[in-house]
C-alpha cells in the first residue's frame, strides 16, 4: 500500500535509509533525498565495460561550473573534455587535478546515469536528462551558535572538494535560524553521499528543496 515505509541499512553502502512504498513501488530515501545506491529492474551494465564508445553532456564533478563532457570508448577508459569534437582533445583541468578522486566520482557518475534512465546501449545521452535544477541544503536550529559551527564544517569540506555553491545564506523563521547552500543538482547527486559523513549535532534540521 503506497505510504508505507520503514527504515534499514543499506546493503551496498551501509548507512541508513528510509523505504518508502509509492505508485511506483520501493524507493529509498537518505537524509539528503533519494539514495541512488541500488537501481531494480534496469540491464547490468558498467562504464568500464560498455564495449562502445559513449559521450555525456554534464557538470564538472569536482569545480561544479564548467560545462564539460564525460567520455569514454567502453573498454576501461574516461575521461572528462572541455570539448568533444576530437583532436586536439582538451582535457578538463580537474580531472587532471583530481587523480585520487576519479574512481568516487566515476561510481557516482554511474549511479546518476541509471537514475537518470540510461540503458547501456546508447553511444550518446541527450542532455535533456539534466535539467537545469537548483539544489537548496537547509539547515535550521534554534540555536544559531550551533548552526553556524555546522554550517563552517560543511563549508570548509566543499571548499576542500572545489565545489561550486551558493551561500550559506542566513535567515530567520518561526523564532529557528536557517542556513541555505545553494547547488547545481548533478553537483549536489554527486556530492550527497559525502556529506552524510559529517558529524552533525542531533538538534539541527536537515531539509533538501529543489527547484526549476
Amino acid at each position: 500500500m503506497a505510504g508505507q515505509k520503514f527504515s534499514k541499512k543499506c546493503e551496498i553502502c551501509g548507512i541508513n535509509i528510509h523505504m518508502v512504498h509509492t505508485h511506483e513501488g520501493w524507493i529509498a530515501f537518505d537524509n539528503f533525498g533519494k539514495h541512488y545506491c541500488s537501481f531494480p529492474n534496469q540491464k547490468e551494465w558498467s562504464l568500464n565495460t560498455l564495449n562502445h564508445p559513449f559521450t555525456c553532456k554534464t557538470t564538472c564533478w569536482w569545480c561544479g561550473y564548467d560545462e564539460v563532457f564525460y567520455h569514454t570508448n567502453g573498454n576501461g577508459d574516461s575521461v572528462l573534455l572541455e570539448e568533444p569534437f576530437g583532436i586536439p582533445w582538451i582535457v578538463h583541468s580537474c580531472w587532471e587535478n583530481n587523480k585520487e578522486d576519479r574512481t568516487n566520482r566515476l561510481n557516482l557518475f554511474e549511479k546518476r546515469l541509471r537514475n537518470l534512465g540510461y540503458n547501456g546501449e546508447d553511444t550518446n545521452f541527450n542532455e535533456r536528462f539534466f535539467p537545469k535544477t537548483k539544489i537548496n541544503l537547509e539547515l535550521i536550529a534554534e540555536d544559531y551558535r550551533v548552526l553556524d559551527k555546522a554550517i563552517q564544517k560543511i563549508c570548509d569540506f566543499l571548499s576542500k572538494l572545489q565545489i561550486h555553491y551558493i551561500g550559506p545564506l542566513p535567515y530567520k523563521k518561526n523564532n529557528q535560524f536557517i542556513r541555505k547552500l545553494q547547488f547545481d543538482e548533478s553537483v549536489f547527486n554527486h556530492i550527497s553521499f559525502e556529506l552524510q559523513k559529517i558529524d552533525l549535532p542531533p538538534s539541527i534540521s536537515i531539509i533538501i528543496k529543489g527547484k526549476k
